[in-house]
């Protein structure tokens, strides 16, 4: 992720039992909002009971270009469950 915003950043996830989004189905980072270079982080979710259906990223809370080259969701073994590609030459 390339950020020139800033706050903190928040992934947010949603199970058939709860499909909404909530503070309590959520988990903060801290970026690094240089806007100058791509930077990698690996956010554990706790265990979810329920397989994930939705997955949201708060990149920050303040106004600012941000970029996502790649964001992956694997489950407890490290295994991809869902890729989201985009393009980090940019």
């Amino acid at each position: 992720m390339k950020s020139a915003s800033r706050g903190p950043a928040q992934v947010f996830w949603a199970t058939i039992a709860k499909p909404e989004f909530s503070a309590g189905q959520s988990v903060s980072f801290e970026p690094r909002h240089d806007g100058e270079q791509w930077h990698v982080y690996a956010i554990k979710l706790p265990s979810v009971a329920q397989r994930i259906t939705r997955l949201r990223l708060r990149p920050g809370n303040a106004p600012g270009l941000v970029r996502i080259a790649r964001l992956l969701l694997r489950d407890a073994n490290g295994t991809v469950v869902k890729a989201w590609v985009g393009d980090e030459r940019k």
